[in-house]
Parts: C-alpha cells; sequence; structure tokens
C-alpha cells in the first residue's frame, strides 16, 4: 500500500502588485497533480466569497502553485477538503485542512539564475517582489569580488558584470535586501553556480532578429 497524502503547508511566494495578484506554493507528502486541486482546493474572502484561482501547468509535483487576484494586506482562508489524492496511490487527505493567509510584499528570493549572453554573462534573480534597485547593490556580495550593475526584470533584478562562460561565481544576497513596497529580506540567500556555455547564435550587423537553433 502507498502512503496516505498528507498537507505539508502554504506559503505565498509572489505578489504582483500591480497586477493585484499573488500566487502560493502548496506542500505534499506525495506528487499532486495541480488540476486535481479543482474540486477539492478552496479559497474565500474575508466576507467567505469563493476566489477563482488558476493552478500552475506542469507535471505532478510535491509543490503545486496557484495563483488568484488579491489585494495587498488582503486576509484570504484557504481549505482543502478530506480525500484529496496523489498520483501516486488511493489514499487521500484523511481530514479537510484549512488555513488564514495575508497578502503581504514580503521580499523572497525565489531562485537566482546565471545566463550567457552575446556579449556577456547576466545573473538573474527572481523575486517575490519587486526590488528597490536604488539601495539594493549594496545588499549583495559576489565571490570572487566583481564589479556589478543592477538593471530591473519583470521577475526581480539582473546583475550585469564581466561574465563569461564556466566561470564560478557565489552570489549572496544580504538579510535587508529592499523591496520597492518596503518590505525587506528576512534570511540571507546564497548560492554557488558555473556560468553555462554561451548558446549558438547568429548576430547581424545592423538591428534586427537573434537566431537561435
Amino acid at each position: 500500500h502507498s502512503p496516505r497524502l498528507e498537507f505539508k503547508g502554504i506559503r505565498q511566494v509572489d505578489f504582483n502588485l500591480s497586477q493585484q495578484r499573488v500566487e502560493y506554493e502548496l506542500g505534499f507528502s506525495l506528487p499532486v497533480s495541480p488540476f486535481r486541486l479543482k474540486g477539492f482546493l478552496e479559497f474565500r474572502n474575508h466576507r467567505q466569497e469563493l476566489l477563482a484561482y488558476t493552478p500552475s501547468n506542469g507535471p505532478p509535483s510535491n509543490k503545486a502553485r496557484v495563483s488568484l487576484s488579491a489585494a495587498n494586506n488582503e486576509t484570504i482562508t484557504m481549505s482543502i477538503a478530506e480525500g484529496l489524492t496523489s498520483e501516486t496511490g488511493p489514499l487521500g487527505l484523511e481530514k479537510k485542512v484549512q488555513t488564514s493567509l495575508k497578502t503581504s510584499l514580503k521580499m523572497m528570493i525565489q531562485e537566482i539564475l546565471p545566463f550567457v549572453g552575446l556579449d556577456s554573462g547576466q545573473v538573474l534573480i527572481r523575486t517575490s517582489a519587486p526590488v528597490d534597485i536604488k539601495t539594493a547593490s549594496s545588499f549583495i556580495e559576489l565571490r570572487p569580488s566583481l564589479p556589478f550593475t543592477l538593471e530591473p526584470a519583470e521577475e526581480g533584478v539582473l546583475i550585469l558584470g564581466a561574465f563569461n562562460p564556466r566561470d564560478r561565481l557565489t552570489v549572496k544576497i544580504l538579510k535587508g535586501f529592499p523591496s520597492l513596497g518596503g518590505g525587506t529580506l528576512q534570511e540571507e540567500w546564497e548560492q554557488a553556480f558555473i556560468f553555462p556555455d554561451r548558446s549558438t547564435s547568429v548576430r547581424f550587423a545592423s538591428k534586427g532578429r537573434i537566431l537561435s537553433p
């Protein structure tokens, strides 16, 4: 017999202030299809009105993400009905789960992604809230120590510098890393990686398209 599915918790992973949309990650003991949540998972506002949500696309996973419309500092009640099953067996949640959530512009690091463009390498720091570019650089440390600049990105911020394919780099984001909304990173984040090889591309002398295989 496969074990019974257990709910491990829920956390906010993103909040888009301009779109008034929040994203949550639900943790389970076994892989769950995001679309299996329909019919079991509910969100309600403080007036107990049902809130529509959109499951993320993707294969079954122990971490399922959903997004919904919500204002900043809004209180939301999440519930999962008993009987929700995983992809690995028929034993579902033994009892209903319910918890209260409050949306916020908390600053959290979601991931750090290195990539190499035509000219140099870049590092994308994906964050849960827009970054305060004016003060953020003092909360970023690179090893080895290299000069860098920051540019805003739709999903967070880009670190630009003289990074080359196969360079080793460690990025440390210090506690206090700021968001535009006033929230700051509560825990230090550190990640080491090697820049990938530059992808094959064709560059034209004049402005035009960049072709990649």
